[in-house]
């Protein structure tokens, strides 16, 4: 059975054999990022004043807006990815196709982080140094990172229904200590990468370019790490990793 250390070995030898369709998927993401703080800058350029009632919700559909389009660049790209990992037995021919199978989870998904984010940020802005509510926030660095494994299991089973989701995530359970291992790693990386991207300015829009594009990379890693533990369970039934 590969140990943990193996995993991330095999993981990273993964991450250089589809190093095109990673580096696609993080350009991908950086002109998405970029669009999106040239328009949140001027739609509301931070100027002193009145800030007209309408901004906040244009502001959230515009997010809402990017988050669709990172999940559509995320199942078309992570679909090639999955393809070269799972041939011959995964059969998802093409990007569009995996966009038409796996937009709805990737969304959801990210819609999750998002609103959750929302929340305790406003938590923390109403009821100040609430413990519960700082927690909630700290959290969401890891709440970002469960969700590529999960997204992951989805794919790997090929398909999005509801009453199929206990199915997609049965590898995952089996295989907790790997999947453990896989979102605290992202958990890290994605909590240092908010912490410097909350002090950098909006008009920074270089740095927060640089600062997703590390992000995906990392969601990457740990698709591809999630990838290999489903398919390390379906091939070996009734084992785990050691961990």
């Amino acid at each position: 059975m590969p140990s943990p250390a193996e995993l991330l070995r095999a993981t990273w030898s993964e991450m250089g054999r589809n190093r095109l369709t990673v580096l696609s998927y993080c350009a991908a993401r950086a002109a998405l990022v970029a669009l999106y703080f040239t328009l949140a800058l001027m739609l509301d350029p931070g100027e002193e004043g009145t800030r007209p009632a309408w901004l906040p919700a244009v502001a959230f559909a515009l997010e809402l807006l990017v988050f669709a389009g990172m999940a559509a660049l995320t199942a078309a790209l992570f679909t090639l990815i999955g393809r070269e990992l799972g041939k011959p037995l995964w059969k998802v021919e093409s990007p569009m196709e995996g966009i038409r199978r796996f937009f709805m989870p990737w969304y959801l998904l990210f819609l999750i982080t998002l609103l959750t984010a929302r929340v305790a940020i406003l938590g923390v802005g109403t009821a100040g140094e609430s413990a519960a509510w700082s927690m909630l926030l700290v959290g969401i660095p890891f709440l970002s990172a469960l969700a590529i494994p999960v997204g992951a299991a989805v794919m790997f089973l090929g398909r999005f229904e509801w009453q199929e989701l206990g199915e997609a995530m049965a590898p995952l359970i089996r295989q907790s200590g790997s999947v453990v291992m896989l979102t605290l790693i992202g958990s890290l990386v994605y909590f240092l990468l908010t912490a410097v991207g909350f002090a950098m300015p909006r008009e920074q829009i270089a740095v927060h370019v640089v600062l997703d594009v590390i992000w995906a990379a990392t969601d990457c890693l740990l698709f591809i790490g999630a990838w290999l533990v489903c398919q390390f369970d379906r091939d070996n039934p009734d084992t785990d990793f050691d961990f």
